[in-house]
């Protein structure tokens, strides 16, 4: 049986190579800033709903 090191490693980035997922840059000043309207619906996507679903009663 061959050792994993013989079958090869992925390449690995350096921290240097590494470039963030999203498609700004650092120091691009052309994205618009967030609205309040968008930060209040990204943050109420985030949070769990206060009502449980189904009969607040229950179903016996």
């Amino acid at each position: 049986m061959t050792s994993p090191k013989a079958q090869g490693d992925p390449k690995r980035p350096s921290p240097d190579e590494h470039k963030p997922r999203n498609d700004v840059e650092p120091g691009d000043t052309t994205a618009e800033p967030e609205t309040e309207a968008e930060k209040t619906r990204r943050e109420q996507a985030t949070k769990p709903a206060l009502m449980p679903i189904g009969d607040p009663a229950g179903a016996a």
